[in-house]
Formats: C-alpha cells, structure tokens, sequence
C-alpha cells in the first residue's frame, strides 16, 4: 500500500482549499462566519480550508501511523474524514484538482500549512500544504 505521494503544486484560488471524494462534481461549500472564524468548512465529504496565500502552494499527501508535529506550521488542526472510495482530491475553486489515491476507510485527517518564504507587498507567497491520513 502506497501511504506517501510526491509534492504537487497547485494554484489557489478564492483563498481555499478543498480536500474531497473522489467522484463529487460541485465539491464548493458556502462558508460563513463561524468557519471564516476557525479556518475551515466540513460538510458531506468535502473538508474546505482557507487558504494563507492566493499564489501556487506545494500540497503534500501522506497516510501516516503516528503524527508527529510540525515546528514550522502556522496552521494546524485535525479533523474526521472518510475516504468512501479509493482516492481523494485536493483542489481550489477553478482550479483542475490533484488525484492521491488514498485507499477506502475511517481518517484522521492532519492538516499543518507553513510558508515557505516570506509575504511580499501583495501578500503572496509560496506556502506548504500537508495533509495526513492517519487510520481510526
């Protein structure tokens, strides 16, 4: 069983990020005040999180027995996520979404973001996105 993908890059959009099933056409949630809040939106199988930077971002996918934390993080939490099918995407809105075939089960989902340089004048800049799926 395959539990680490290579780094793919991704371009965000709309300030977030969404980790859904596999199969789900319209994987969009409207966010409101409480989410804007706690940074993220979790509803029917899609995890919508918001984003530290409109630029492309690194995103790395990992199924993991223990996590360990991550010193540079800037942003983490941990959330429940059932994979119904084998795989899961990553995407952002318009953008053309990243494939993991992460297998069928009950998760723990790890969610840590850090720069990976510092902001420039409009505020963009490079960030890290980690997600991983530990077994419950």
């Amino acid at each position: 069983m395959r539990n680490s993908w290579p780094i793919e890059e991704l371009t965000v959009s709309y300030s977030q990020l969404v980790l859904y099933q596999n199969g789900i056409k319209e994987p969009y949630l409207e966010w409101k005040g409480v989410d804007l809040k706690r940074g993220y939106i979790s509803q029917n199988g899609i995890l919508s999180i918001e984003a530290l930077s409109n630029t492309t971002c690194e995103v790395r996918v990992g199924v993991i027995d223990e996590y360990k934390m991550i010193k540079e993080s800037v942003r983490s939490f941990l959330l429940p996520f059932e994979v119904l099918e084998d795989g899961v995407i990553i995407s952002s809105v318009g953008q053309k979404g990243l494939f993991f075939d992460v297998p069928k089960g009950s998760y723990s989902v790890h969610f840590d973001a850090f720069p990976l340089e510092p902001s420039n004048a409009e505020e963009l800049y490079r960030v890290r996105y980690i997600f991983q799926f530990k077994r419950v």
